[in-house]
C-alpha cells in the first residue's frame, strides 16, 4: 500500500500533493470489505440490521454481535474492521454513560453523534495513531423523534432517512432508494430490510449467513433492543426469504 501513496500514507497526518489523506481512504477500503450494514428511519422508530458471513460453524452466534446499544435509546452497529467497531461502540457506551452521570440526564441523538464524531476525527490528526477502519451508524429516539446518523473513519457526521456500507453497499443503496421509509413503521421496515438483504451475496451459494437485526420503536417500548430469534423468523417468511442465512 505505501507505493500507492508515494510515501504520503505514512501517517494519517501528511496530506498527498493531490490534498487527500491515504490512511483514510485505506480505512474506508477495509468498510468496503467488511460485511453489510444497514439503518433505517421509519416513521415510528429505527431499524438496524447486518448480514455476517459465518467463517465456522464452531462460532457461537449470540456471542458475535455488531450491534449494540449505547444508550437506552441509542444503538449503533458498525461495518468494518471488527476490532476497530468493537472498540469505538465500546467508547460510545462510555461516551453516554459519562454525560448521564455528569449532566443528570440522557444524551441526545445530536450530542452523543457530535461527540462520537470528534472522536473519531481526532484519529486522523496525529501521526502516532491510525484512523478507525469502520463506518458507525447510530439509530436513536428521543424528544425529537427517531433519527439515523453515520459516522465515516474521517469523523465526517451525516443524517440519513436509510444507509448502508460493506460489501455490495451498492446494490443494497439501490433496493433502499426503491422505499419511501419514512411511510414505513418500524415491523413494515423489518420486512422489506430482510428482503434487501436476502438478494445480497447471491453468487456465494455455499456459504452461511446471520442475520442480526434491532430496532427503536414502539414495540421496544422505544427504547434499543435486538429482535427475537421468533420475529426475524416470521419477518423472514413473510418476505420470502430461504437463504441459508441464520438468526442471532
Amino acid at each position: 500500500m505505501t507505493s500507492i501513496g508515494s510515501g504520503y500514507d505514512l501517517s494519517a497526518a501528511t496530506y498527498s500533493p493531490e490534498g487527500k489523506i491515504h490512511q483514510i481512504e485505506y480505512a474506508m477500503k477495509a468498510v468496503e470489505t467488511a460485511d453489510i450494514a444497514v439503518g433505517v428511519k421509519c416513521s415510528d422508530g429505527v431499524v438496524l440490521a447486518t448480514k455476517k458471513r459465518v467463517g465456522t460453524p464452531l462460532l457461537e452466534a449470540s456471542r458475535n454481535r455488531v450491534i449494540s446499544t449505547a444508550d437506552v435509546h441509542i444503538g449503533t452497529v458498525f461495518g468494518g474492521h471488527e476490532m476497530d467497531g468493537l472498540a469505538l461502540s465500546c467508547y460510545g457506551r462510555k461516551e453516554a454513560m459519562s454525560f448521564h452521570k455528569e449532566m443528570d440526564m440522557a444524551v441526545s441523538a445530536k450530542m452523543f453523534g457530535g461527540r462520537m464524531a470528534r472522536y473519531v476525527h481526532a484519529h486522523t490528526l496525529y501521526a502516532s495513531i491510525r484512523p478507525f477502519g469502520v463506518c458507525l451508524i447510530i439509530g436513536a429516539y428521543d424528544k425529537e423523534g427517531p433519527s439515523l446518523h453515520m459516522i465515516k473513519p474521517s469523523g465526517l457526521l451525516y443524517g440519513y432517512t436509510s444507509c448502508c456500507v460493506g460489501r455490495e453497499s451498492q446494490a443494497a443503496e439501490t433496493e433502499l432508494g426503491k422505499t419511501v421509509w419514512g411511510e414505513k413503521t418500524c415491523v413494515e421496515a423489518v420486512d422489506e430490510l430482510v428482503r434487501v438483504l436476502a438478494g445480497l451475496y447471491a453468487s456465494e451459494v455455499d456459504a452461511k449467513f446471520e442475520l442480526e437485526m434491532s430496532w427503536i420503536g414502539p414495540q421496544s417500548g422505544y427504547e434499543h433492543a435486538h429482535l427475537r430469534d421468533t420475529d426475524v423468523l416470521e419477518a423472514r417468511l413473510r418476505a420470502g426469504d430461504g437463504t441459508r442465512m441464520e438468526i442471532e
